[in-house]
């Protein structure tokens, strides 16, 4: 890993990348799954970003390709939960799972 800073990227619905781009996060939006995986491959090239915050609703339907993903050092792929109402715990499932793999339960 280069001593360069890295950057904090936010992938998926316009509404959700607009709050993470308030804090200085480069956005990245995508209204379908498969703009999602294109964009998250990209970030993934580009080898410039420490951590990426993906639409829960969006990263559903594309579980497989977050598992590939995932394994990878960089970017760290943090999936946020969603505060609508279709909100099916995917994240909060995916976030429990990497936890557990952090402390090594």
């Amino acid at each position: 890993m280069s001593d360069q800073i890295k950057k904090i990227a936010a992938a998926g619905a316009k509404d959700f990348c607009l709050a993470f781009k308030s804090v200085g996060a480069d956005e990245f939006v995508a209204d379908t799954p498969h703009q999602l995986v294109k964009i998250l491959n990209q970030i993934c090239a580009l080898s410039k970003y420490a951590i990426v915050f993906v639409d829960e609703d969006t990263a559903a339907q594309i579980a497989d390709t977050l598992v590939k993903l995932k394994s990878n050092p960089l970017p760290a792929i943090c999936l946020i939960p969603s505060l609508a109402k279709t909100n099916d715990g995917f994240a909060l499932a995916q976030l429990k799972k990497d936890v557990e793999k952090a402390i090594g339960s």
